[in-house]
């Protein structure tokens, strides 16, 4: 008769902490806005999950003004389908040009 698996107890959920990177968001806020390409009052909108009280990675941040900043936090879902984006490619996208740029570094 065979032993019954013994199984680990831990949480089905691990999440890790949030990476924190001034120089990505710095370069994040130096591209123009997603939406309206205005350079003005651009700030580094974290689109990633998070939980209570704490933003997401800060390498899941997109460049947008203010005013569409507040946009997104009224439904992310919604200024997708809204402003025809999809946040994860974008995201991508940075991630991708940031590392391309850390190498020719």
């Amino acid at each position: 008769m065979r032993k019954p698996m013994q199984i680990a107890q831990r949480p089905l959920y691990i999440s890790a902490p949030p990476v924190r990177s001034e120089d990505y968001k710095r370069w994040i806020r130096s591209w123009p806005c997603l939406v309206c390409a205005t350079r003005r009052q651009v700030e580094a909108s974290h689109t990633g999950s998070h939980g209570i009280g704490q933003k997401s990675s800060d390498f899941n941040a997109v460049p947008l003004c203010k005013e569409h900043h507040a946009e997104l936090h009224q439904g992310v879902h919604e200024f997708q389908e809204r402003r025809q984006l999809e946040l994860v490619d974008v995201v991508s996208m940075f991630n991708a040009l940031w590392s391309a740029r850390k190498k020719a570094a």
